[in-house]
């Protein structure tokens, strides 16, 4: 009977350990600005300052290959965004309106469309990709970027490579992937994975023949990545990365030591 006491409150102890750090996560999430590096760059304000001025934090990424525009209704939300090109998060009003993809020369012809309601507080990501028949389309992504918990870092994909249905993330050396199974123009969701000092590889199938290298890039604690893989002209797989921090780290860690 004790031993069944101790076990309950050990299992107890530790359920409120897990709550109390999913609580500071959310904490962080909600009060601290983001910070974007690597290949997205620019501070976007904490998702509780956003939410009481009635904005919520897009950015764009042109998966196609050339310039485009994006309208929000009436309004220009990106203007000139260059080919496989990854911007800041963007304040927009919380509204529905419709979000419209452009040609950035040449009369402004929508080339895709789509309605999206954002809400106060939130992050997205808009997608500008063309499917394998080369017709472009728009993708309105809700980012879910909450801390990692102390210790660990966050990682996701994203295949903009029209001729790979699917693409799995190694790190070199490892003989299973980290993110497995990224398919055409459907971000995975981010995995927790332990901080990784090992240069990081992305494959078109297990072998290592296909792998090609993601250069200047650790997996560092209290971070997200979200690993961009799309092909150049050639066909050749080519990587970009975007690096996102929260100004307070997570479980009060000061992002100096994380």
């Amino acid at each position: 009977m004790k031993r069944r006491t101790i076990c309950c409150l050990a299992v107890l102890g530790g359920s409120m350990m897990f709550l109390a750090a999913c609580s500071n996560n959310s904490k962080v999430a909600e009060n601290s600005a983001v910070e974007s590096k690597g290949d997205g760059k620019g501070t976007a304000p904490s998702s509780a300052a956003a939410k009481e001025a009635d904005r919520a934090m897009v950015r764009f990424i042109n998966g196609t290959t050339d310039k485009k525009d994006v309208a929000f209704g009436d309004m220009t939300a990106f203007d000139g965004v260059g080919d496989r090109d990854i911007t800041a998060y963007k304040e927009l009003p919380a509204e529905r309106r419709e979000f419209k993809l452009m040609t950035h020369a040449g009369g402004k012809e929508v080339l895709a469309t789509d309605s999206e309601g954002l809400s106060a507080g939130k992050h997205y990501t808009l997608l500008a990709v063309a499917d394998k028949g080369g017709k472009a389309t728009l993708h309105n992504i809700s980012d879910d970027l909450t801390p990692p918990d102390a210790g660990k870092a966050k990682v996701r994909v994203i295949n903009l490579a029209r001729g790979i249905s699917k693409i799995d993330l190694y790190g070199n050396g490892g003989k299973d992937s980290i993110v497995s199974g990224a398919t055409l123009n459907d971000p995975t969701d981010y995995k927790t994975v332990d901080p990784s000092e090992t240069e990081l590889s992305v494959r078109n199938g297990t072998s290592k023949r296909n792998s090609v290298p993601i250069k200047d890039i650790n997996l560092q604690s209290g971070k997200l990545y979200t690993i961009l893989v799309f092909q150049d002209k050639k066909g050749a797989l080519k990587t970009k990365t975007v690096e996102d921090v929260f100004s307070a780290a997570p479980n009060g860690v000061s992002k100096a030591n994380s």
